[in-house]
Protein backbone atom coordinates (compact mmCIF):
# COMPACT_ATOMS: atom_id res chain seq x y z
CA UNK A 1 0.00 0.00 0.00
CA UNK A 2 0.76 3.64 -0.29
CA UNK A 3 1.51 4.10 3.74
CA UNK A 4 2.19 0.92 4.44
CA UNK A 5 1.29 -2.55 5.44
CA UNK A 6 -2.13 -2.84 7.04
CA UNK A 7 -5.66 -2.36 6.86
CA UNK A 8 -6.96 0.56 4.46
CA UNK A 9 -10.21 2.58 5.28
CA UNK A 10 -11.60 5.98 4.71
CA UNK A 11 -14.20 7.78 7.06
CA UNK A 12 -15.41 9.16 3.59
CA UNK A 13 -18.31 7.23 2.09
CA UNK A 14 -18.08 9.17 -1.17
CA UNK A 15 -14.16 7.66 -1.35
CA UNK A 16 -15.14 4.28 -0.02
CA UNK A 17 -17.78 3.86 -2.55
CA UNK A 18 -15.39 4.75 -5.95
CA UNK A 19 -13.43 1.98 -4.51
CA UNK A 20 -16.11 -0.23 -4.53
CA UNK A 21 -17.81 0.67 -7.62
CA UNK A 22 -14.23 -0.16 -8.99
CA UNK A 23 -13.82 3.33 -10.16
CA UNK A 24 -10.36 3.75 -8.71
CA UNK A 25 -9.33 0.25 -10.20
CA UNK A 26 -7.28 -0.24 -13.18
CA UNK A 27 -10.01 -2.77 -14.40
CA UNK A 28 -12.69 0.32 -14.80
CA UNK A 29 -16.17 0.64 -12.90
CA UNK A 30 -18.25 -2.83 -12.48
CA UNK A 31 -21.98 -3.25 -13.01
CA UNK A 32 -23.89 -4.92 -10.16
CA UNK A 33 -27.42 -6.08 -11.38
CA UNK A 34 -29.11 -4.25 -9.06
CA UNK A 35 -27.14 -1.01 -9.38
CA UNK A 36 -26.10 -0.64 -5.62
CA UNK A 37 -22.21 -1.45 -4.42
CA UNK A 38 -21.72 -2.30 -0.99
CA UNK A 39 -19.58 -0.45 1.37
CA UNK A 40 -18.46 -1.77 5.10
CA UNK A 41 -19.02 0.54 7.58
CA UNK A 42 -16.35 0.29 10.48
CA UNK A 43 -15.50 1.75 13.68
CA UNK A 44 -12.03 2.07 13.95
CA UNK A 45 -10.12 2.03 17.06
CA UNK A 46 -7.33 4.26 17.19
CA UNK A 47 -4.42 4.53 19.97
CA UNK A 48 -1.96 6.73 18.66
CA UNK A 49 -1.95 7.63 14.89
CA UNK A 50 1.49 9.10 12.63
CA UNK A 51 0.47 12.23 10.37
CA UNK A 52 2.07 10.92 7.30
CA UNK A 53 2.74 14.31 5.10
CA UNK A 54 4.53 14.96 2.54
CA UNK A 55 7.20 17.06 4.49
CA UNK A 56 7.62 14.10 6.85
CA UNK A 57 7.59 11.23 4.71
CA UNK A 58 8.58 11.73 1.34
CA UNK A 59 12.04 12.29 -0.01
CA UNK A 60 11.06 14.74 -3.08
CA UNK A 61 7.84 16.35 -1.23
CA UNK A 62 7.57 18.74 -3.96
CA UNK A 63 6.97 15.73 -6.54
CA UNK A 64 3.42 14.74 -6.89
CA UNK A 65 4.04 11.65 -8.45
CA UNK A 66 6.52 10.50 -5.65
CA UNK A 67 6.01 7.47 -3.08
CA UNK A 68 5.98 7.82 0.51
CA UNK A 69 8.68 6.18 2.67
CA UNK A 70 5.92 3.40 4.00
CA UNK A 71 5.02 2.04 0.27
CA UNK A 72 5.51 -1.49 -0.69
CA UNK A 73 4.24 -3.25 -3.73
CA UNK A 74 1.35 -5.36 -3.67
CA UNK A 75 1.97 -8.79 -1.63
CA UNK A 76 5.45 -6.99 0.02
CA UNK A 77 5.60 -6.59 3.61
CA UNK A 78 6.62 -3.30 4.55
CA UNK A 79 7.07 -3.10 8.39
CA UNK A 80 4.21 -0.27 9.02
CA UNK A 81 4.88 0.64 12.37
CA UNK A 82 7.40 1.46 15.05
CA UNK A 83 5.75 -0.26 17.82
CA UNK A 84 5.03 3.33 19.61
CA UNK A 85 1.86 4.35 17.23
CA UNK A 86 -0.91 1.89 15.86
CA UNK A 87 -2.52 3.67 12.89
CA UNK A 88 -1.62 5.90 10.08
CA UNK A 89 -3.52 8.54 9.08
CA UNK A 90 -3.29 10.54 5.09
CA UNK A 91 -5.19 13.08 3.94
CA UNK A 92 -5.06 12.30 -0.24
CA UNK A 93 -6.12 13.91 -3.25
CA UNK A 94 -6.31 12.60 -6.87
CA UNK A 95 -3.74 15.29 -8.31
CA UNK A 96 -1.43 13.35 -6.15
CA UNK A 97 -2.14 9.98 -7.45
CA UNK A 98 -3.46 9.57 -4.18
CA UNK A 99 -0.62 10.24 -2.49
CA UNK A 100 -0.69 12.71 0.84
CA UNK A 101 -1.45 15.91 -0.41
CA UNK A 102 -0.63 19.08 1.08
CA UNK A 103 -3.56 20.50 3.89
CA UNK A 104 -5.11 22.68 1.43
CA UNK A 105 -5.67 20.15 -1.36
CA UNK A 106 -7.27 17.43 0.79
CA UNK A 107 -10.65 15.89 -0.63
CA UNK A 108 -10.23 12.36 1.42
CA UNK A 109 -8.36 10.74 4.41
CA UNK A 110 -7.23 7.46 4.64
CA UNK A 111 -6.41 5.05 7.95
CA UNK A 112 -4.29 1.96 7.72
CA UNK A 113 -4.80 0.19 10.87
CA UNK A 114 -1.61 -2.14 11.94
CA UNK A 115 -4.31 -4.49 13.30
CA UNK A 116 -7.42 -6.08 11.78
CA UNK A 117 -8.54 -6.16 15.52
CA UNK A 118 -8.90 -2.68 15.70
CA UNK A 119 -11.54 -2.25 13.00
CA UNK A 120 -15.18 -3.38 14.11
CA UNK A 121 -17.96 -3.73 11.33
CA UNK A 122 -20.87 -2.16 12.36
CA UNK A 123 -22.78 -2.16 8.95
CA UNK A 124 -23.21 -2.92 5.40
CA UNK A 125 -23.93 -0.17 3.27
CA UNK A 126 -25.73 -0.32 -0.17
CA UNK A 127 -25.11 3.02 -2.43
CA UNK A 128 -25.67 4.05 -6.43
CA UNK A 129 -23.84 6.54 -8.53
Amino acid sequence: GYFGYGCYTTPSLEYAAQYASGDLSSGGPRQPRDGCWPVVLFAAAVGLAYPVTRARAYATPGVRHSKSRFYGEAGEVRPLFNGAVDTHVAGVAQGYFFQAAPVNEVEYLELVSAETQALHPLAVLWVRK
